[in-house]
C-alpha cells in the first residue's frame, strides 16, 4: 500500500514540473533568416563611378620642318633660309621655293602641275601683276628623246594650232630662243628661253620614269622688261631649278 502512496506523489510531483510558469505557452525559436538583398530593378545595370570628363588639349599646327630628313633627296632634307620645302609623293618631286609664294595645284590628280605664285604687285600695263612658276607632268611616247619631246613643245608653240605641218627641224632651229642641256634632279635637262607668247616664259625640260615634267616661270627670270615681278621671277626661277629633285 505504500508503494503506491508514494508512486502516486512522484507522478504529480513530474505533472506538475512539465506545467509553463504564469501559464505562458512555450513555442519553439523560429529559425533565423537572412537579411533582405536590395532589389535591382530588371534591366537597370548597376552604378559605376562617374567617370572624370576629359578635355582634349587643341593641337596647333607645327611650323614647317627646318631638321634633316634622311629619306629625303640631299636636296630637300631641309628648308634654309627664307625658303619652305614642297613635297609631292603622287607627282614624285619636291623642291624648295621662296616662303613669300604660295602653292596651289588643281583638284584634278590626273593633271598633276603644281602652282607657285608669287605675291600680288601692284598692277599695271603691260606689266604682270605677279611672277608664277609651274610644274607639269606628262607621258611621253614610247622611246622618244628628250630632245624630241621638246622639238615638239617648241613647235606647237612658234606655229598656228591648225597647223597640220610635221616638225620642221629647221624652222625650230631658226626661231629666236636659246636651248641649254643641263642636268637637273639627276636626270638630263634641257632648259628653253625666249619662247613666243604673251609673256616671255623660261621652261626647263626633264623626262623622269617616262613622263616628261615641265618648270616654266612667266614672265622669263631674264626679262627686264618687267622691273616689278622680275626679281620674284628670278628667285622662284633659281630656288626651284637648284632644289628640284625626284623621290624615286
Amino acid at each position: 500500500m505504500k508503494q503506491i502512496i508514494v508512486a502516486f506523489c512522484l507522478l504529480l510531483v513530474l505533472s506538475a514540473c512539465m506545467e509553463p510558469r504564469d501559464g505562458a505557452a512555450v513555442t519553439p525559436a523560429p529559425p533565423p533568416t537572412a537579411s533582405p538583398r536590395p532589389s535591382v530593378e530588371e534591366g537597370t545595370p548597376p552604378a559605376s563611378p562617374t567617370p572624370e570628363l576629359w578635355t582634349p588639349v587643341p593641337i596647333t599646327p607645327s611650323a614647317p620642318a627646318t631638321t634633316s630628313t634622311p629619306n629625303l633627296p640631299i636636296g630637300c632634307r631641309s628648308a634654309v633660309q627664307d625658303t619652305l620645302v614642297y613635297i609631292s609623293r603622287d607627282a614624285d618631286y619636291c623642291f624648295h621655293y621662296p616662303s613669300r609664294f604660295s602653292i596651289h595645284y588643281p583638284d584634278n590628280p590626273e593633271n598633276r602641275t603644281t602652282y607657285v605664285d608669287g605675291p600680288f604687285l601692284e598692277s599695271g600695263v603691260p606689266e604682270p601683276d605677279q611672277a608664277n612658276m609651274s610644274i607639269s607632268s606628262s607621258p611621253i611616247a614610247a622611246g622618244q628623246t628628250l630632245a624630241q619631246a621638246v622639238d615638239a613643245v617648241i613647235w606647237w608653240t612658234i606655229v598656228p594650232i591648225t597647223d597640220t605641218r610635221p616638225i620642221a627641224p629647221t624652222l625650230i632651229a631658226s626661231a629666236p630662243f636659246t636651248r641649254t642641256i643641263t642636268t637637273i634632279g639627276g636626270e638630263p635637262a634641257e632648259i628653253v628661253e625666249g619662247l613666243p607668247g604673251r609673256l616671255t616664259t623660261s621652261q626647263t625640260f626633264i623626262i623622269h620614269d617616262d613622263r616628261l615634267y615641265i618648270l616654266m616661270v612667266i614672265p622669263s627670270h631674264l626679262d627686264l622688261a618687267y622691273p616689278k615681278s622680275q626679281p620674284d621671277a628670278k628667285a622662284v626661277w633659281e630656288t626651284v631649278i637648284a632644289t628640284f629633285a625626284f623621290l624615286k
